[in-house]
């Protein structure tokens, strides 16, 4: 019981200093849901080409504001796919975007939201969903079961979520997965 105690004491000494201290930002999400308003939806489209197959594999995320208040939105997410070579659409799946969150030592306010282990990035204007968007792109290395990969993400703050498109390649297998913007409708 004491050894429980002094823990939570040196926890609540030295934790919270550092937590009351941060400074509270809003959330780009939570603000580019919130420009777009209530009942605004995004669709996005995958595709996923693998190796000689030319057949791709398809799945469409359609991302709904369902519910927006000063703390929080919460968007509803459906996602259907061809994966097994026939059509079939998931359950909608609930997320919530809380609206403040303390800003974390060495990050920008302005970086909140964009990766921050780039190995170039630049400005854009891309032509999705029938309308231009400014963009800001990025590319970065990762890993995948597969091996090495390479992605480029382009996000717009214009966009619930932000997220316009991204193209990632894994030459080991020669796959090519593009995630792109295919709607975008307010209320």
């Amino acid at each position: 019981m004491t050894t429980r105690i002094i823990v939570v004491a040196i926890f609540a000494t030295l934790g919270t200093p550092a937590l009351t201290s941060a400074q509270i930002v809003d959330s780009p999400q939570y603000l580019s849901w919130a420009k777009a308003g209530k009942g605004a939806s995004v669709t996005l489209q995958s595709t996923t080409v693998m190796g000689d197959d030319p057949t791709p594999i398809t799945s469409t995320m359609v991302y709904k504001l369902r519910e927006l208040n000063p703390d929080k939105a919460i968007i509803d997410m459906v996602t259907t796919t061809d994966q097994t070579g026939k059509t079939v659409t998931n359950s909608p799946q609930e997320f919530t975007i809380r609206r403040a969150f303390p800003l974390l030592p060495g990050i920008k306010k302005e970086d909140i939201g964009r990766p921050n282990d780039a190995l170039e990035k630049g400005d854009e204007t891309l032509k999705l969903a029938g309308k231009e968007f400014k963009a800001q792109w990025y590319t970065f290395k990762g890993r995948t079961d597969a091996g090495p990969s390479t992605t480029r993400t382009w996000m717009s703050d214009d966009v619930p979520g932000m997220l316009l498109k991204s193209v990632t390649t894994v030459p080991k297998v020669k796959a090519v997965i593009t995630l792109e913007l295919i709607e975008f409708k307010t209320p």
